[in-house]
């Protein structure tokens, strides 16, 4: 089990039937997107490739929320109530502090490489992920957001 984080362009619906009104985060690929190969017989491939969804599992996103210096901005930014998915509006600040943790990361890293494989830096690829979709649903979504179910 894990999370269901979508970043981009926040969608607002209503069920015609009940009058529930819900949000909901367009998924879209971005050819210039991050995406982080694995060998090619690997049965799990980049689940994430090109597309604005990402699916880590609780524990990893624990780790990497510690590890970064983000549980703070993430677990309130994005996970502040349990239960139903948590749509959060993405600001220029929240971009900032993912580029300042990526930039102290590599920092405090240097030789490191970011990807998936055996001794390549995972916390690097996801930092480098985050940066990348906020910085794309801030530059080309009218509501831009973040969402966890």
């Amino acid at each position: 089990m894990g999370y269901n984080i979508g970043i981009g362009e926040a969608t607002l619906l209503v069920d015609k039937n009940d009058g529930n009104i819900s949000v909901q985060i367009e998924a879209v690929e971005v050819s210039g997107a991050p995406v982080w190969k694995l060998p090619e017989n690997d049965p799990w491939p980049d689940l994430v490739g090109k597309g604005n969804f990402t699916y880590p599992s609780y524990s990893g996103f624990e780790r990497f929320s510690s590890e970064t210096g983000l549980k703070d901005v993430f677990f309130n930014l994005v996970l502040r109530f349990e239960g139903s998915p948590v749509t959060t509006l993405i600001k220029e600040d929240h971009l900032g502090i993912i580029r300042r943790a990526k930039e102290q990361w590599i920092a405090d890293h240097p030789e490191n490489i970011a990807g998936w494989r055996k001794n390549e830096d995972d916390i690097l690829a996801k930092l480098i992920w985050y940066e990348f979709w906020f910085e794309w649903a801030l530059n080309n979504c009218k509501i831009p957001a973040i969402q966890c179910s």
